[in-house]
């Protein structure tokens, strides 16, 4: 027994009529999105949860977290991956070098590490000029710090990048 889905609304997607194609033998429903774009979706995606806009709402996921702007497609650019790499270096356990900085007690400063951390770590060291420079610390035993920020000021962290 086919159900009528027509007028139904499924997350942002409304049906709006049924199509003569298939997908799969199953039947095949065109929708329009919040968004203005229409879509073609299987019956069973829609009352599954499974499909429930064009494709709009990942994108808007998808750019809420990386609202930094510095990915091209889905990957990193260096600036970034640098950022990232120093922090999980330092803070999460379980990489294989956190031995070599977080466990030897390297930090990195509240400056890096807040919500604005990678801005103020970008301001500090600026776009990787070309693709053989990388990011490395003037004191081997000091923290990651930008000399700048409250705890660096407090514990006088002179900026320690470059």
């Amino acid at each position: 027994m086919k159900i009528d889905l027509i007028g139904q609304k499924f997350g942002r997607l409304v049906v709006t009529e049924e199509l003569k194609e298939r997908y799969r033998g199953q039947v095949a429903w065109l929708c329009e999105c919040e968004c203005g774009k229409s879509t073609e979706v299987c019956g069973h995606h829609l009352r599954s949860g499974h499909t429930t806009s064009c494709g709009c709402l990942w994108l808007e996921r998808a750019n809420i977290s990386k609202k930094h702007g510095h990915t091209r497609g889905r990957k990193e650019t260096p600036e970034h991956k640098s950022w990232s790499c120093l922090r999980q270096r330092c803070e999460n356990s379980k990489r294989l070098d956190y031995g070599r900085y977080g466990r030897r007690g390297i930090q990195v400063c509240r400056g890096f590490a807040g919500m604005d951390g990678f801005f103020h770590f970008l301001s500090a060291v600026g776009l990787r000029p070309t693709p053989s420079h990388s990011i490395d610390r003037k004191n081997n035993n000091g923290n990651y710090s930008c000399g700048e920020c409250e705890q660096c000021l407090t514990n006088a962290w002179p900026m320690n990048l470059r």
